[in-house]
């Protein structure tokens, strides 16, 4: 595995301006005067090369004379005009983008240890993320539809939790998600399909409430993810226990996420808990339906599979442009 890499914008790298190619320029200015910024010795000059009275020193140039552009007797461009890639029609570059860019899997990441302040690493699925490193217009135009096409799937991680009455303290899963928002920073805005774990919490005689650290994970999507569309809830427990064969208690555990905070997301479309297959298939089908009565509102929607699937509704590269 290798650390999930995240590329920010890219910045231009600054221009620096050769004066010994210049016809008029001074020579024999060497690098530690250039770089140390010290005032420079009068030039000196070719001989017969042009008349000394006209040469302004570098000491009594005004701001305005060092940002004013060097006259070279002819008109030059003040960018160069597209090449290569750039030239290709937009639907061709976002075609393209869409190709390398998006997997028909969920992006998984994992954690080396299980708390919370253990690195959150991805693991190699062949994702081309070079291509947001050729340049800036590049990155910009690429970033989003990494970003926005592609199902993020993460991890839980465990808090400590202080005991509550005679109970002993013990520790909770939370998902993974703070980490990964924190470092992709602005391009969270761009995220839409995330899958998370159902709240190991279901397991519990009382009747489920979310902890507060996975109210807080809830909150920082809201306050992050404002384009968010679609959210999994995979309900399969690394013990491979059925986690929702107690129907009441699983649909109580879906209220509570409703109510918790997937409610306050206005830009959800959609909701979909995804329940593991299993040889009892009888058993399981029953599950599916009878969740689905407790579904809390219109947008959560119940699906049994073997792998946790592709749930996003693919959106056209198009709608990029």
């Amino acid at each position: 595995m290798r650390p999930w890499c995240i590329f920010g914008d890219l910045t231009e790298k600054s221009k620096t301006f050769c004066f010994t190619n210049h016809p008029h320029s001074p020579k024999g200015i060497d690098a530690q005067d250039a770089q140390g910024g010290v005032a420079i010795s009068p030039p000196r000059f070719d001989r017969g090369s042009i008349d000394i009275s006209q040469v302004t020193c570098l000491e009594q140039r005004t701001a305005a004379d060092c940002t004013a552009p060097l006259s070279t007797g002819m008109s030059e461009p003040l960018e160069s005009p597209p090449s290569g890639f750039l030239t290709a029609p937009v639907e061709i570059r976002f075609r393209i983008y869409y190709e390398v860019l998006v997997k028909e899997t969920p992006v998984n990441f994992g954690i080396e240890r299980c708390h919370l302040d253990a690195p959150l690493v991805r693991k190699p699925q062949g994702l081309s993320s070079a291509l947001l490193r050729v340049n800036k217009t590049i990155h910009q135009e690429a970033t989003r539809i990494l970003y926005a096409e592609n199902l993020f799937q993460f991890p839980d991680a465990y808090c400590f939790r202080q005991p509550e009455g005679d109970c002993f303290s013990f520790y909770s899963a939370v998902p993974y998600v703070a980490p990964f928002l924190q470092q992709i920073g602005l391009n969270a805005r761009f995220l839409r399909h995330i899958s998370i774990n159902f709240p190991k919490s279901f397991a519990s005689r009382r009747p489920p409430v979310l902890q507060a650290a996975f109210i807080r994970v809830l909150e920082l999507l809201k306050e992050s993810c404002t384009d968010l569309r679609t959210v999994e809830i995979v309900s399969e427990t690394p013990n491979g226990l059925l986690p929702l064969e107690n129907i009441e208690q699983a649909g109580q555990m879906l209220q509570t996420l409703h109510a918790g905070g997937l409610k306050d997301i206005p830009s959800i479309e959609k909701v979909v808990l995804v329940h593991p297959d299993h040889p009892m298939q009888e058993q399981i089908s029953a599950s599916c339906e009878a969740l689905r009565q407790h579904a809390p509102s219109i947008k959560w929607t119940v699906q049994r599979t073997k792998t946790p699937p592709m749930t996003r509704t693919s959106t056209s590269y198009l709608s990029y442009i």
